[in-house]
């Protein structure tokens, strides 16, 4: 027992500081106090046992004995209390006041300095942690209310639970590639989310595929329908055009709304926040702006609206775009010309403007623009898929009488094709335009069902045109972001001065790991600081008497060489979650799952119903509207509508315009040529005889109009002649 004692001793004082903290702990209020009662209690019996001693030494010629059992036997310390009192009163109140003096000098020395001085962040405790936040079954079990995102872990009762935010809140979860953020974060959100009593629907990028095939079967048993978007095998896929918002507007006569969301589209497509020169984008969403409106017109009103199509689109700019027919002396564009004939409202016309004022190479710089982003749009497989639709985009955050179901939507993004990516950014652009817009006109000024958008690699993504607004006002709506990034340079590069905005506008920040210097020192920074003490010792090296000081300084709670933290934890900064569940006011510190409570992997217990094992995507089908589709039925045929008719009227006109051009010639050369009569005449003018011999000869001979007659005496300062020659023949 004593070596035990001994050796936890010698391992506290082997720690840093040891000494000071064992110091430090004698100022704690309740140490001290318990102290002071133990040492009173010792008193105590030392006085007792002095007494005992003398009255045994008193007796001792009459054969009493030390009795020590006197020390404990109640009545015998009662009676001796009240018989020596003032001499237990003294050393008592002695006592108590050299262990006060001597605690007042020890905290004099030792205490802790004003917490917060120099920074007074520090981690959330679990009591905080189970005060602020609803916990939930781990697995399996259906709770009551609404879903959110898993902020903490416990096991309570020999039950484990996870606590969630189910607040309104984006969300900006760091987790570079193989952190285990879809382990630890992605799959167990989508399962927290299907649990729930209020299913909110859920919009997923994934760009794998793995997670539609994990969660499709477990997704629909819990009462979801589930939609795939796959632009990795396009057939296999639900149909999306992303022109069906556009053709809705436009046959409703909504030209403004549909010039909004066609400019919503193609910024999507063609906008670079990192451009040195803009004029080439915003000149070939100019272009492709009007091609679409001017298909729009073009098939409405010739009811053939599934034409209405981004391979049209292309096919309209490939086909008319580099088409030129010669009429006359020129070259007149098939694409100009389409437009020039256009009624001068039309929307089409103005939106074409730009493409029109430019020169030959730089139109030709526009077309070329615009068509490098169209091309996709024209593979076969991707032009069936976004010829039809599938799923009405307004069903996903509000209910219908015939279809109540909370919807689950994959968008496939396959990793090592990107050239199709731009479709997830425009397909949840669109999603969000029709949920705001319909909020906007219902009671409650938001969704009736909650929308997740649950975004992995978000920073690979194509920029969604207008994320910063979006992350502004979303939440109002019911509807929730949470973005996975690799680093804060990921959305840097994305959108810009717009990336401060998106980030300010996610009230949790979730660290999971991340490899680049620059995120961690901007994690650290938001985690804040804490006051530290740091010690000092001076003295002779072999003196047993050497001076220590205390200074106060500041230090990050994480530095950034520090959060290269273990599997399963994380760190979450939450700074707008200000009240707990009663309502009382909090400080928000930050949550740092670790140790025990580090956040578990998939596989360790949610493997049953998520199992990537079993679960293969070339195995997930999903009925396919467009896959019979053929590509000829989409096609516009131009050179049998008026374009080619409009061409053909065009040379007839400049035809007629060449005749009446060359017989007006005609007719003026004929009243401009001068007989003989009048040369004799013009140079009779000359009152003054001023003209020579050889300039007389020169009109005779070689002036043959009067054009030539006015140029040759104006050259030789004789414009009197002509004038005076004009005069005569009238």
């Amino acid at each position: 027992m004593i070596k035990k004692i001994s050796n936890l001793l010698d391992g506290f004082f082997d720690k840093k500081n040891g000494e000071i903290k064992f110091a430090r702990k004698l100022v704690n209020k309740e140490f001290a106090i318990k102290l002071g009662i133990i040492l009173i209690i010792a008193i105590n019996l030392c006085i007792g046992v002095l007494l005992e001693g003398m009255s045994s030494l008193g007796g001792f010629l009459y054969g009493k004995s030390f009795n020590i059992f006197n020390l404990i036997n109640p009545f015998v310390v009662v009676t001796r209390f009240f018989q020596f009192l003032p001499i237990y009163l003294v050393l008592n109140i002695v006592t108590i006041a050299v262990y006060v003096k001597l605690i007042m000098n020890i905290r004099a020395s030792f205490k802790e300095f004003d917490e917060g001085q120099k920074g007074s962040s520090r981690f959330a405790t679990q009591e905080e942690i189970h005060e602020q936040y609803r916990n939930v079954p781990a697995t399996k079990e259906i709770y009551s209310g609404k879903g959110g995102i898993p902020v903490a872990r416990n096991c309570i009762n020999g039950k484990e639970i996870i606590y969630i935010d189910d607040s309104p809140v984006n969300n900006l979860i760091i987790g570079t590639t193989r952190s285990g953020k879809g382990e630890t974060f992605v799959v167990p959100l989508i399962d927290i989310y299907s649990r729930a009593s209020q299913k909110a629907s859920l919009v997923i990028n994934d760009p794998k595929g793995e997670l539609v095939a994990m969660c499709k079967e477990t997704l629909e048993n819990r009462g979801y329908e589930v939609h795939m978007l796959n632009l990795l095998e396009p057939i296999n896929s639900m149909s999306y055009n992303p022109l069906q918002l556009i053709k809705e507007a436009y046959k409703k006569k909504n030209y403004s709304e549909a010039q909004l969301l066609c400019n919503t589209l193609t910024h999507s497509l063609y906008n670079n926040p990192n451009a040195k020169d803009p004029f080439w984008e915003n000149s070939a969403k100019s272009l492709v702006n009007a091609l679409i409106l001017a298909i729009c017109d073009e098939c409405i009103n010739s009811g053939e609206e599934d034409k209405i199509t981004m391979y049209t689109v292309a096919n309209m700019l490939s086909e008319l775009g580099g088409s030129n027919e010669k009429i006359g002396d020129s070259e007149i564009n098939m694409l100009d010309e389409y437009f020039k004939k256009l009624p001068s409202d039309s929307v089409a016309k103005s939106q074409y403007a730009t493409s029109s004022f430019a020169g030959g190479n730089t139109r030709g710089g526009i077309f070329s623009m615009a068509m490098s982003k169209l091309q996709n749009f024209t593979f076969e497989e991707i032009a069936k898929m976004t010829s039809r639709n599938s799923l009405d985009l307004e069903d996903i955050g509000f209910s219908k009488i015939n279809n109540s179901k909370p919807k689950a939507i994959f968008m496939v993004t396959p990793d090592y094709d990107t050239s199709n990516h731009v479709l997830s950014s425009i397909f949840v652009r669109q999603i969000y335009y029709v949920l705001a817009k319909q909020s906007s006109l219902s009671h409650t000024g938001k969704c009736d069902r909650e929308v997740i958008f649950l975004l992995d690699e978000f920073g690979n993504m194509p920029p969604i045109e207008g994320m910063a607004n979006i992350a502004t006002v979303c939440l109002g709506r019911g509807i929730r972001f949470n973005l996975i990034i690799q680093a804060y340079s990921q959305l840097d590069k994305l959108y810009g001065e717009d990336a401060k905005t998106i980030i300010g506008n996610c009230g949790n920040q979730m660290y999971i790991l991340t490899n680049e210097n620059d995120t961690a020192e901007k994690f650290s920074k938001l985690l804040g600081n804490k006051t530290i003490i740091t010690s000092s010792r001076s003295g002779e090296v072999f003196s047993l008497n050497k001076s220590h000081t205390e200074n106060l300084d500041s230090r990050e709670l994480k530095k950034s060489d520090e959060l290269k933290i273990h599997e399963g934890e994380n760190i979450i900064v939450r700074v707008i979650k200000r009240r707990d569940l009663n309502g009382n006011k909090i400080t928000p510190y930050p949550i740092y799952n670790r140790g025990e409570y580090a956040m578990r992997y998939r596989y360790e217990y949610l493997y049953e119903d998520f199992d990537n094992q079993c679960s293969v995507f070339k195995n997930v089908v999903v009925n396919s509207l467009h896959k019979d589709v053929k590509l000829k039925d989409l096609i516009i045929d131009f050179n049998s509508r008026k374009v080619k008719n409009q061409l053909e009227n065009e040379k007839v006109n400049v035809l007629k315009d060449e005749d009446n051009n060359e017989s007006s010639k005609k007719e003026i050369d004929n009243q401009n040529i001068l007989s003989s009569k009048d040369k004799e005449l013009a140079i009779s003018s000359d009152k003054n005889n001023l003209l020579s011999k050889e300039q007389i000869k020169i009109i005779k001979e070689q002036i043959n109009t009067l054009d030539a007659l006015e140029e040759y005496l104006r050259s030789i300062g004789r414009e009197d002649v002509y004038n005076a020659f004009l005069k005569v023949i009238g």
